[in-house]
């Protein structure tokens, strides 16, 4: 995603992990972010910001992120 953050929200609605108000949807299951997240780009705060939000609500779903830090962060 490398701080693209409507790409990375795009990504997300389109494989119904989160809907139109950008809330979790995607019930007890995974994601795994890995790497180049936000190494470089205009929105990278955008783009931590949705996944430290999504942390929180999956978590009461019973679900998970999985944040994994790649080479470049």
């Amino acid at each position: 995603m490398e701080g693209n953050y409507g790409a990375f929200k795009s990504l997300l609605q389109a494989n119904g992990v989160i809907d139109a108000q950008m809330k979790w949807q995607y019930g007890d299951n995974h994601i795994v972010l890995v790497g180049d997240m936000v190494d470089r780009g205009d929105e990278l705060l955008q783009v931590l910001w949705l996944i430290y939000k999504l942390e929180q609500e999956v978590k009461e779903a019973g679900g998970r992120v999985h944040f994994i830090i790649g080479y470049h962060e």
